[in-house]
């Protein structure tokens, strides 16, 4: 019995053993199958792998050479604009300068004309009042020899009386005025002075007070005299004494330089001789 359950039991071990020899080897059949079909599998996508590679490739290719065409485009179009772009700045600043050294040559002209303008103007306002000053002073001159002439003319022409006078009289005795009288010519005559001979005297005193300004000199009668033609009549005047007559007629040309009596005249009064004389020396 024992031996018949050792045997027993190693015929179950060695079914055993068969069963996993047997499960083994399917296994490695199914092992070499399988890699079998993996290898058949792995060549077949290694076949299809270079295909879609080689499609790859020419895809990649095809997008790239795209890509650069593109961005060969954008480059250009880009260079083109950035030319444009640079033109106009160059172009911009070109005007900017032409514009702004117009604007300096225009604004340096103004400055200039202004300057040349103010400084002619100032040298004829210069001239102007130097010429204003000479003409001054040339009239003055003018006036001075025409009063110098005309007291060289009155001298001479007293000299001369004086002279023809004494040359008739044999000798000369007294000088031309005679005592205090004298004679005032072209003032004004009124009606009422035939009828009231201080009027005249009353002329005479103002005269020889606000014309002349001498005002110790007094008149102690004064005679209108019958008008001739147009002219206001002579006056014949007398002062209080000789000296007072010296003074009024030092200064009887100062009537000239008066507002209201230059045109009024003192004069000696003369003898009759003396007139006819001077008459003919006028003539």
């Amino acid at each position: 019995m024992a031996d018949q359950s050792g045997e027993e039991n190693k015929q179950t071990q060695i079914n055993t053993m068969t069963i996993h020899s047997e499960n083994m080897n399917a296994d490695r059949i199914n092992d070499a199958s399988n890699t079998d079909n993996k290898l058949k599998r792995a060549r077949s996508n290694e076949n299809l792998s270079e295909t879609e590679q080689e499609t790859n490739k020419r895809l990649k290719k095809d997008d790239i050479g795209n890509e650069l065409g593109e961005l060969k485009t954008l480059m250009y179009d880009l260079a083109v604009e950035m030319k444009d772009m640079n033109d106009k700045v160059f172009e911009r600043i070109e005007n900017l300068e032409n514009t702004f050294a117009k604007n300096i040559v225009e604004n340096m002209s103004k400055m200039i004309d202004n300057k040349i303008n103010k400084e002619v103007n100032k040298v004829k306002d210069d001239f102007k009042a130097q010429m204003t000053t000479v003409n001054k002073r040339i009239d003055g001159i003018v006036n001075k020899l025409r009063s110098d002439i005309k007291n060289i003319h009155t001298e001479v022409a007293d000299r001369v009386r004086t002279d023809l006078i004494s040359s008739q009289a044999g000798a000369i005795t007294r000088p031309i005025h005679r005592d205090t009288k004298f004679v005032v010519k072209m003032l004004s005559e009124t009606d009422a002075e035939k009828t009231d001979s201080e009027l005249t005297k009353n002329w005479v005193s103002a005269i020889i007070r606000d014309g002349l300004r001498l005002h110790d000199v007094r008149v102690v009668k004064a005679t209108r005299m019958e008008s001739k033609g147009n002219r206001p009549g002579r006056v014949i005047a007398s002062v209080e004494n000789e000296e007072q007559k010296e003074k009024l007629m030092k200064s009887k040309r100062k009537l000239k330089y008066s507002r209201d009596y230059q045109k009024v005249y003192i004069e000696n009064e003369l003898t009759s001789e003396v007139v006819e004389v001077d008459a003919d020396i006028r003539n």
